[in-house]
């Protein structure tokens, strides 16, 4: 969050929510979706709300508490230039990915 303080939060389970109470440390965080703590899948993107002076926008590929795992994600969704950080902890190296759509891919043990 250099730029602007705010990043934008795709939260659809424990392991995104986790990741946004701590960004929320270090600036403003945009729930993309209204809180929950029901999670059934990825909301429909159209539903979204995006900062769109955000600085980047987080999602984690697969929430491994809740079984919600998105496979395609809405690239299309996010305003053209803004970074997208994306967890894949429990699904690195399992599909071919297309790097260039990423900034920061990460993943922990």
């Amino acid at each position: 969050m250099k730029t602007h303080k705010k990043a934008n939060y795709l939260v659809t389970g424990a392991w995104s929510e986790a990741a946004a109470s701590e960004a929320a440390k270090f600036g403003t965080v945009n729930h993309v979706t209204p809180k929950s703590k029901v999670y059934q899948g990825m909301p429909d993107p159209n539903t979204w709300t995006i900062a769109e002076d955000a600085d980047y926008f987080h999602y984690c590929m697969n929430e491994t508490v809740h079984g919600v795992e998105i496979n395609e994600f809405p690239f299309d969704k996010i305003p053209k230039g803004m970074t997208v950080v994306c967890d894949m902890s429990s699904n690195f190296c399992s599909r071919e990915i297309d790097w260039t759509k990423y900034g920061v891919v990460y993943a922990g043990v």
